[in-house]
């Protein structure tokens, strides 16, 4: 049985699994119940190669993908540890359900399963929302994780601490196994409550053959959290400092336990054996030939002894040649080869070396100071090349914040396109209300305005220079829906083939519901937003030149294509998906023939409005 102070940090604990359990059964229950979610195309999301295993540095890179830059290589580690059910490292997909599927809502749990799966592409994300919940689900995991991993610690620490000591103060009655009711009476003697829901969600955790039962080894797999063989290959253990190894502590588990009864007051006694040890650790020859060592350093010896001392010259002749021996054999040894003998061609390679070196050194002092300096200049200009110039930041710069702001408009338009009662003809008709087929700057303004969006008239005119293709003044319905249909084929498939709510409509935007008109205003607030800031980075840059152009047209064709504009932003340092190339090709390529001339370049990054 445990102390006191050790059996409230065992109730801390259990009660941190029952909060977090339930958290996480509500997230995956919130995941499941996302029209269209399909566990396998969650699968297949993070399984970036196709193998159907999930290992930790594709799980590290979903997080990554999702901005998620506190997750650790170790914490992926520990998630797949804990839902490995076959210790092969990675997660199947059988393993990943255990993740992402509800276990208290089976009705919820088959009617995900039955979905069918769709396809996604290597560098492709789920949907937003599905991407989002997923990402929050397995964030949360991660950290789940990591909490019981600190109490975990903090109870074995604890001076009257033991796995069975801990599984005997639960299970009081002696059954064997922990079950609910074991749980219910924990908690009651410490003066809580537990409900029937949360004992299950308890024993959920812990409980890995499904029996509804904590066994005796399952409940010292977790408290004790101890690596397998198969994880020790593939981590090399830390070292431990010299205080823990003379204390008997093993490294071949993720908690230092102590070992033959050892003791700060009572060392383990490993160092009488410690010579041995490690001349068992050598290969045979070496270890005869140190044998052999000594036993001539010990016939030598006599033979010294015996001589008179007038052969004080033969005697030193000895010692060096014995030194020089010496120095071979330790050479040899620290760099565990078997003993062998020189070659007198490496000798003369050696000797060879050493007259080599000594003529460039003499070359170098008969240099003049001037040819010095001028062979340190070159090694500078070689240095300055290699270092990015001042004009490769500012373009660095511009595309990260372009790709930014396109980025936040792409992700406004994709809400309002999960909205089941949007469509295009609805949208158009909210400013078009005397259906003329087209809008114009004023009425643009107007309506804005009737629906609470209160637009300069530089911030209209910005609008129109962007979606108003054939320079006209006016934006007809061709026009316009680029304004309104996202670049991802998902969503922009779902509100297309939408039809028209056919609602009569006192206010301009009745023909929406609550919600939809809340988006849909705020897809607008973000169209001027960008378009303004948009204009703030152009005539900020002022021009664009053809060297900045030159940069980004690698083969030098005078046109820079999809694969170089990639290449290019590998180059940078940064970080794009095929989505982000698609936004930046739409951005740039005006004529769509999916490359980018130095005239589509420079009038998309023209100042378009003076007064900014």
């Amino acid at each position: 049985m445990l102390g006191y102070s050790s059996e409230k940090k065992l109730l801390a604990l259990f009660e941190a699994i029952r909060d977090g359990e339930q958290y996480q059964e509500s997230l995956r229950q919130r995941l499941c119940s996302k029209p269209g979610f399909a566990p396998y195309s969650a699968f297949m999301r993070i399984d970036r190669d196709g193998d159907e295993k999930l290992r930790t540095t594709e799980i590290l890179d979903f997080f990554s993908d999702n901005r998620e830059y506190t997750i650790r290589f170790s914490d992926c580690e520990q998630l797949i540890k804990y839902y490995d059910l076959d210790r092969d490292l990675c997660l199947s997909y059988q393993e990943f359900q255990q993740v992402i599927l509800p276990c208290e809502d089976n009705g919820l749990r088959n009617l995900a399963l039955g979905r069918a799966p769709f396809r996604v592409p290597r560098y492709e994300k789920l949907p937003v929302d599905m991407e989002y919940q997923l990402n929050s689900l397995m964030y949360s995991e991660i950290k789940f994780l990591r909490k019981l991993q600190d109490l975990r610690q903090d109870l074995a620490l604890s001076y009257d601490f033991s796995t069975y000591a801990a599984f005997r103060t639960v299970d009081r009655y002696n059954y064997g196994a922990i079950d609910a009711d074991s749980l219910k009476t924990f908690y009651k003697l410490n003066n809580k409550f537990l409900s029937d829901k949360e004992s299950i969600a308890i024993v959920r955790r812990i409980d890995t053959d499904g029996d509804s039962k904590i066994s005796y080894s399952e409940f010292s797999d977790f408290i004790n959290n101890q690596l397998d063989k198969s994880a020790l290959l593939y981590e090399a253990p830390k070292k431990l400092s010299e205080s823990q190894a003379n204390y008997g502590f093993k490294n071949d588990q993720s908690l230092l336990i102590r070992e033959n009864n050892a003791t700060p007051l009572k060392p383990a006694a490993q160092k009488k054996r410690s010579q041995t040890t490690e001349k068992k650790k050598r290969n045979q020859v070496q270890f005869e030939r140190e044998n052999e060592q000594i036993n001539e350093e010990n016939q030598e010896e006599e033979e010294e002894e015996a001589q008179p001392e007038n052969q004080n010259d033969q005697s030193q002749e000895k010692i060096e040649a014995k030194n020089e021996e010496s120095q071979e054999q330790e050479e040899e040894n620290n760099n565990f080869q078997t003993p062998s003998k020189k070659n007198d061609d490496q000798n003369d390679n050696g000797l060879q070396f050493k007259s080599e070196l000594k003529t460039a050194e003499k070359s170098d002092l008969d240099q003049s100071p001037d040819q010095n300096q001028s062979q340190m200049n070159k090694s500078e200009l070689s240095v300055e090349k290699s270092r990015p110039s001042y004009s490769n930041y500012r373009v660095v710069n511009l595309i990260e914040d372009v790709l930014r702001l396109e980025k936040q408009l792409e992700n406004s338009k994709q809400i309002l396109a999960l909205k089941s009662d949007f469509n295009l003809f609805d949208g158009f008709k909210v400013f078009d209300n005397l259906g003329l087929g087209y809008i114009n700057e004023l009425d643009f303004k107007k309506a804005l305005s009737e629906i609470g969006i209160y637009a300069t008239y530089d911030e209209v005119s910005l609008f129109f220079k962007r979606y108003d293709t054939d320079r006209d003044g006016r934006l007809r319905f061709s026009e316009f829906i680029n304004a309104l249909l996202p670049n991802d084929h998902y969503h922009a498939s779902l509100v297309n083939r939408r039809s028209s709510n056919l609602v009569r409509s006192i206010q301009r935007d009745d023909c929406f519901t609550f919600s939809t008109r809340l988006q849909f205003q705020d897809l607008f607030r973000t169209h001027l937003s960008v378009e303004r800031q948009l204009d703030l980075i152009r005539n900020k840059e002022k021009y664009i030149s053809s060297s900045t152009f030159d940069q980004l047209d690698l083969n030098k064709d005078g046109r820079v294509t999809r694969f170089e504009v990639q290449k290019w932003l590998e180059d940078s340092r940064i970080y794009a998906n095929q989505n982000d190339l698609d936004l930046l090709m739409k951005k740039f390529d005006s004529d769509k023939d999916g490359r980018i001339s130095y005239s589509e370049l420079a009038d998309e990054l023209r100042p378009r409005n003076p007064v900014y």
